[in-house]
């Protein structure tokens, strides 16, 4: 590289007429790199016999054209174009102004510096083709950044560029670059502005389709945003109700309390008020009709001024319906509580008949009267068996009553499952071997539990009965307790399951729930006596312990009744020793 030649003059006519045309040419178009290519091509008679345009584009580097003013040179110019892309470590062209960042002249240019900058044996063939003498690479700097490099070839090997060349060609590289620079900014605003349409239009798409009221109001109150959902809730069309007092939405009672909390919301550091912070509020539709509703309210500064957004949902049905809820609980309620009563009326008014009737036939059975006839005693003991089912079926309708209505008394105490297991097992020892039935305990230690003793045994003595009931003799009845047992009710805490297996028919699947409906039975009354309500009881007290009544099993092979209870910390945390 030698130094620059000091010209005579700067600048001369034709240079000022050059810059002159190259400005205008830069200001008239946004598309800079057909521009740049134009200007190139007004310099070749003054700058250089050939130019070439280098841009950077991000982290790569595009070579945008290759001019000559020779027709037949174009052409080899043109494929060296095609195959000569600028590459990081050229001498020529970007590469060289990314490294250097200022003006760069080379003369005289060798053939070993062709070697060096070309890619391929094409590019060499082309590049010593052009005639290269000696080259001036011109970095296009904007805001301190390099947006590519201009690059004069002159062909003249004795004479390199001069100082007028020079300044003539920065001064036009500095005009190139802004006008690059303004036109990427111009772009970059462009698409900007298209997103920002694309955003709004989204935005207003997703407000408008909005089931809710959206509304927004100005530092006056003034309405600014109106959506369809607030059209279709309040009756109003957006165009009635655009700059006016957010005050017509509201109720004429609401709307001194309305502004003091928006001044009171204004003041605080929250931006956001959700649905559920405040208390229910009201709206006035355009026919007047006032409705309930809740809302949530948002704050935000734009452009030097405060601007309140209101989300607020209609709650009209939703009151109504909690309404309507609210008043068949009560009905439910009261009706369950009239059967309580009419129940208990029919405990006081039949039982004690009924138990005075038995009191007779039992007088008759003990025959102080009189020896009684073998067919008069079968007829007195038919009687005892008819009062009996009719006590035990007013009971259980009393007790079903009780349960369902959270009126059955549970008195919790720490007490022993096993203990209470082999209590129901002795009761009903005599009539599983009456029956020809084996019933048998695989209970092995104490299992303490908080829970109600007698409630316990009210249960499992049912499905121990229901068991004996419904196995074919000779058959198999076992209960057994689970310690940390699993797949109990679906609730988090520890349980103790107490099991009742049989040997019977088991259960089908599809009538595992509906077993513990009242007055449900799987075998008629001829299979096996009762009335269907000793299940739905059992569950109702299990539930009333906390716990839960589950059947499992597959058919022909039995069923397994399961009482689960919830684990007390003494059983957790300080198992007992095997009795």
């Amino acid at each position: 590289m030698t130094p620059l030649q000091a010209g005579s003059s700067l600048f001369h006519e034709r240079d000022l007429s050059y810059l002159v045309e190259a400005t205008r040419l830069l200001a008239d178009s946004l598309d800079v790199e057909t521009t740049l290519a134009a200007v190139a091509r007004l310099a070749l008679p003054d700058l250089g016999s050939w130019c070439m345009v280098d841009l950077v584009e991000g982290d790569h580097m595009r070579r945008l054209a290759i001019i000559h003013p020779d027709p037949h040179k174009q052409a080899l110019a043109e494929q060296l174009l095609q195959g000569w892309p600028p590459l990081r470590d050229d001498p020529l062209g970007i590469p060289s102004a990314i490294r250097t960042r200022q003006t760069q002249v080379v003369f005289p240019v060798t053939d070993d510096m062709l070697v060096a900058a070309a890619h391929s044996p094409g590019n060499l063939e082309l590049l010593r083709a052009l005639e290269i003498g000696s080259f001036m690479t011109i970095p296009l700097l904007a805001r301190g950044e390099i947006l590519g490099a201009i690059t004069y070839v002159s062909p003249n090997h004795d004479d390199p560029f001069t100082r007028e060349d020079r300044v003539l060609g920065e001064d036009l590289a500095a005009r190139a670059a802004i006008a690059i620079d303004n036109s990427r900014l111009m772009r970059q605003a462009q698409r900007a502005q298209a997103a920002a349409e694309i955003s709004e239009k989204r935005f207003s798409g997703i407000i408008n389709i909005a089931a809710e009221a959206i509304i927004s109001v100005d530092e006056a109150q003034r309405i600014v945003l109106f959506n369809e959902g607030a059209e279709h809730i309040f009756g109003y069309g957006m165009d009635e109700v655009m700059g006016q007092p957010l005050t017509i939405l509201l109720p004429e009672s609401a709307r001194g309390v309305h502004e003091k909390h928006v001044r009171t919301f204004g003041d605080s550091p929250q931006v956001a008020r959700r649905m559920g912070q405040r208390r229910q509020i009201s709206g006035r539709r355009k026919n007047g009709v006032e409705f309930p509703a809740e809302a949530s309210i948002s704050k935000l500064e734009l452009g030097g001024e405060r601007v309140y957004t209101v989300v607020l949902r209609d709650i009209t049905e939703a009151r109504n319906a909690v309404l309507a809820q609210e008043a068949l609980l009560l009905a439910v309620t009261r009706a369950m509580e009239a059967r309580t009563r009419l129940l208990r009326g029919v405990t006081h008014d039949v039982k004690n008949p009924l138990g005075a009737a038995d009191g007779y036939a039992q007088l008759l059975e003990l025959e102080l009267q009189g020896t009684l006839l073998p067919e008069q005693v079968k007829w007195v003991a038919g009687v005892r068996r008819g009062i009996g089912r009719a006590l035990a079926l007013i009971t259980d309708l009393l007790d079903l009553s009780l349960a369902e209505s959270g009126g059955l008394p549970i008195v919790r105490e720490t007490a022993d499952l096993r203990l209470l297991v082999v209590e129901v097992l002795e009761e009903h020892r005599g009539i599983a071997e009456a029956a020809g039935h084996v019933l048998t305990c695989e209970c092995n230690e104490r299992v303490p539990i908080e829970t109600d003793p007698e409630r316990v045994r009210q249960v499992l003595g049912n499905l121990v009965t229901n068991a004996l009931k419904y196995t074919p003799p000779p058959g198999r009845v076992t209960l057994w307790i689970e310690r940390d047992a699993q797949g109990g009710p679906k609730r988090s805490g520890p349980w103790v399951a107490a099991h009742v297996s049989d040997s019977g028919p088991g259960i089908p699947p599809a009538e595992r729930e509906s077993i513990f409906g009242e007055f449900h039975r799987l075998h008629t009354a001829e299979q096996a006596s009762g009335h269907g309500l000793g299940l739905a009881i059992s569950r109702l007290i299990a539930r009333l312990l906390d716990g839960d009544l589950t059947v499992s099993g597959k058919p022909n092979e039995g069923a397994t009744f399961s009482l689960w209870l919830p684990a007390s910390p003494v059983d957790l945390n300080a198992p007992s020793p095997a009795s």
